[in-house]
């Protein structure tokens, strides 16, 4: 009977990994080290004079296997994974120590991935990744060769990847087979609007039956068939027929919730923040990341920053909230400026109050929480730092 392997991503990740990010993500290939521990075995053999045709058929063996478990492409394996989820080149060869929880977690789900288990069980996977990861992981699980279960809130990633739904109902599982994920809502609300109009027709069906108990129940000549309608009434309320749906309605016409929240205070001028020719980094020509900077921030402006991972938008950032001095050059803000950051580190979230402008990196309606805390609505909303 084959043996089926079963892989999970955990939440502790690689955090007490004392091995490098290649050798971390690659212990979990164990074919390909079981097959690469025969060759060495035979190879050790013969170097000790042992070169019987047992020995040297072992050796034989042993290559074919390593070569039919992908041993020879490993490396490159590896490493294509390893650039999929982010990593830098070069960046395979430091301490899974040196990098933050977040990247820790793309460490383990390299190294779950390079396992390729029969069953690969993923929970929020895409939770610590950029949108470029989130491409490639999605297009990744769409070609993979084996089954997947996966729980996740990123509706580009379900409908990439999944050919399947089961969705957790009131307590129960209704699936939907074979499907993508915009079938799925198509089918989901149909069911919804079919249940509801059944529960309806049950309704009004049991309307007229207990309407004829109510006027005939005392009739003597009649007393029967109102019986009888009481017992239809006590099975349909038994088979669940009375019983209303659960709310299942179509994604695009749930409750969305809303927020108002006062005007924060005007600063002075139509600037709120200025850099002039500056050189942001970390003191030395290697740790200098963004040159020049020239940026005029407007009263309104909705700015994202954009870059690959390592081109330096951190660091702006951090320069931007006075956490990172400048190397060269000047910064000004006017008077009466409230600002507020948000940061993740370590998958914990963390508020940062500094002189910075309100950062918005989706839409324009979506509201940080660092906002809310720093305008004094945090208690109202039951959240805490």
């Amino acid at each position: 009977m084959k043996c089926e392997l079963v892989g999970y991503l955990k939440q502790t990740a690689v955090g007490d990994s004392t091995r490098t990010v290649f050798e971390e993500a690659s212990s979990s290939m164990t074919g390909i080290q079981a097959a690469q521990t025969a060759v060495n075995k035979a190879i050790e053999a013969i170097e000790n004079g042992d070169t019987s045709d047992k020995t040297l058929n072992a050796l034989d063996d042993a290559n074919k296997e390593f070569e039919r478990v992908g041993g020879y492409s490993m490396e490159s394996k590896v490493e294509n994974i390893l650039r999929g989820l982010g990593f830098r080149d070069g960046d395979s060869q430091r301490l899974c120590s040196e990098f933050s929880g977040g990247w820790q977690m793309r460490i383990g789900l390299a190294k779950l991935l390079l396992s390729e288990p029969s069953l690969l069980l993923l929970d929020e996977p895409s939770n610590h990744l950029d949108s470029s990861a989130r491409d490639w992981l999605g297009n990744y699980l769409k070609n993979y060769d084996g089954t997947i279960i996966l729980v996740s809130h990123d509706v580009s990633l379900l409908s990439t990847c999944t050919n399947s739904i089961a969705e957790v109902l009131k307590g129960k599982i209704q699936t939907y087979v074979s499907v993508s994920y915009d079938t799925y809502l198509e089918q989901k609300a149909f069911r919804a609007k079919s249940a509801r109009a059944e529960y309806e027709k049950n309704m009004a069906e049991a309307a007229k039956l207990q309407a004829f108990v109510d006027r005939f129940g005392a009739s003597a000549t009649k007393a029967a068939s109102a019986q009888s309608r009481v017992k239809m009434l006590e099975k349909m309320k038994k088979e669940g027929k009375l019983t209303p749906p659960p709310d299942e309605v179509a994604e695009g016409e749930r409750w969305k919730p809303s927020l108002s929240l006062p005007e924060p205070p005007k600063a002075m001028g139509d600037v709120l923040l200025s850099l002039k020719n500056c050189d942001i980094g970390y003191g030395d020509d290697k740790g200098i990341l963004v040159k020049d900077a020239n940026v005029d921030i407007e009263r309104g402006m909705k700015l994202i920053l954009r870059g690959k991972n390592g081109a330096g938008k951190s660091t702006l950032m951090k320069a931007l909230t006075n956490e990172l001095i400048s190397v060269k050059g000047e910064d000004s803000e006017p008077r009466n400026v409230i600002v507020s950051g948000e940061r993740i580190e370590n998958t914990s979230l963390r508020y940062v109050h500094v002189q910075f402008l309100h950062y918005f990196i989706e839409m324009s309606s979506y509201i940080h929480f660092a906002q809310i805390q720093c305008w004094g609505f945090q208690s109202r909303l039951g959240t805490t730092t």
